[in-house]
């Protein structure tokens, strides 16, 4: 997604960053039944209600029928691929009618729902409909070098992208939602479980972001219980552990706060923001805060 903000900060700004974590270590298992995900998730959060837990990718038998309806007459391969993203934006009742939101992340039942997400969202959906044709379909981080920033209610956020990977004997797609990527972007396939800390650490970020100007003590403390949650499903996502340490900044809970950046540093020591941000701690120059998101892009 391009940004119409500056590509560069004051230094006096600290930095809150949305989406991937990036980089982290490859799991040998990508993909989940949404069955085997939620006990993945209550093994590794057991106080969280199962009720809460629920498969970012899982869409309904329905949803998979109408995505059949769409693809079935097409040729095998890429044409098959093409059909299937199209029916994300064709209107009712031959497709989901789906609109671009790009300050939207929800789940993929969520989204067919609601009838608009951003490119978290939409990966979602694409990668639950995939799944339920029988294709091999994946998350993707997709992060370009030079991030732009824009700029709300006193927040610079910053943004990367998601994209899906669809691989088998007759097809191997990258889906990305804008267009074809160029360069310099990297792409790097993640597992359900990072997936679902994107979700979870995006909408914090939008909590934050819809808030007004200035957030109250009460939105910090309820996004931060998210930042907080995203780590625990997924413990090297390194923007939950930044944003965990923006949040307990702006709550006064600073000796925690360098804990915070100082892991989130340590996952990755090639991301500027946690280490900015300590500065910004240690300096006590408590100015605006930057955000940073993967789940940016436009509509298909």
């Amino acid at each position: 997604m391009s940004a119409s903000c500056p590509r560069t900060l004051p230094l006096w700004f600290p930095i809150l960053v949305l989406g991937c974590a990036w980089p982290a270590p490859q799991r040998p298992r990508l993909a989940y039944t949404p069955d085997e995900f939620r006990a993945e998730v209550a093994r590794r959060v057991p106080q969280l209600p199962p009720r809460d837990i629920a498969a970012p990718f899982e869409v309904s038998d329905e949803a998979v029928a109408l995505a059949w309806e769409a693809v079935r007459q097409a040729e095998r391969g890429e044409p098959r691929v093409r059909a299937l993203v199209d029916t994300l934006s064709t209107e009712p009742p031959r497709g989901f009618g789906l609109r671009y939101d790009q300050d939207t992340t929800r789940s993929a039942a969520e989204t067919l729902a609601l009838g608009r997400g951003n490119c978290m969202s939409f990966a979602s959906v694409l990668v639950g409909l995939g799944r339920g044709l029988g294709w091999p379909a994946y998350y993707g981080e997709a992060r370009v070098r030079e991030r732009e920033l824009r700029t709300e209610i006193g927040l610079a956020v910053r943004r990367d992208h998601m994209v899906v990977l669809i691989t088998s004997k007759t097809v191997h797609a990258l889906v990305d939602f804008s267009g074809p990527l160029e360069r310099p972007y990297a792409v790097r396939v993640i597992d359900d479980l990072t997936a679902y800390a994107h979700v979870i650490n995006n909408q914090a970020s939008e909590l934050v972001l819809s808030a007004g100007s200035p957030p109250s003590s009460g939105v910090w403390e309820r996004a931060l219980e998210h930042f907080s949650l995203a780590a625990r499903i997924e413990p090297d996502l390194v923007r939950a552990w930044n944003n965990q340490g923006v949040a307990l900044t702006r709550l006064g809970r600073l000796d925690e706060a360098r804990g915070a950046y100082a892991r989130a540093a340590e996952l990755d020591p090639q991301d500027e923001a946690p280490r900015h941000n300590l500065m910004v701690l240690e300096t006590r120059a408590m100015g605006d805060v930057t955000i940073h998101e993967d789940a940016g892009g436009e509509a298909p």
